[in-house]
């Protein structure tokens, strides 16, 4: 089961990893050969991935499925790491300003205080998630970058090619 690697989302950055680490026969035998299932939804996906419905799931968002563990429901699903696999996202909490704010020292001061040691320290404790500050308590001890391993940043502009072909590729293997 496939968050959609169609459209944006976790489920495409993971296609790109798999098109990056492993090539284009490898993506498109794992999405067409194995039948995959997409779902445009990550709480339907960790909850068919905490049923048993079916047995893996690529493309899963951490804060989704720590919600389900949180209520004592998947406790046992864990992330598997290799290392042709791995890359680093943003996740959810991106921030961004718009062009003229209704109040842009009041964006400057919000977004100066979302930075800080202090915000990211705040924001790491209330999400459980990963500052990329280093001198801030990680959320999840587990996310934490390995520093021995070379990560693939999806998300910069630099990746984007490598995402439209791997989207091209699920949109052939998914018709």
């Amino acid at each position: 089961m496939w968050h959609d690697p169609r459209g944006a989302g976790a489920g495409s950055i993971q296609a790109s990893v798999i098109y990056r680490g492993f090539g284009e026969d490898a993506l498109k035998k794992l999405l067409k050969d194995q039948q995959a299932v997409v779902t445009t939804d990550y709480r339907q996906q960790v909850e068919w991935l905490a049923r048993g419905r079916y047995p893996l799931a690529i493309g899963v968002i951490k804060s989704t499925l720590r919600s389900f563990q949180e209520q004592g429901v998947g406790k046992n699903i864990v992330f598997l790491k290799h290392e042709k696999l791995s890359s680093l996202n943003s996740e959810f909490g991106n921030l961004v300003a718009i062009n003229k704010p209704p109040h842009p020292n009041a964006a400057k001061v919000f977004m100066n205080w979302v930075l800080s040691k202090e915000g990211q320290s705040a924001w790491a404790k209330a999400t459980g998630e990963n500052s990329r500050r280093v001198d801030v308590p990680p959320g999840d001890t587990e996310m934490l970058p390995d520093p021995k391993v070379q990560y693939w940043q999806g998300q910069k502009e630099e990746g984007q090619d490598l995402k439209n072909k791997a989207q091209a590729i699920a949109k052939e293997a998914l018709q």
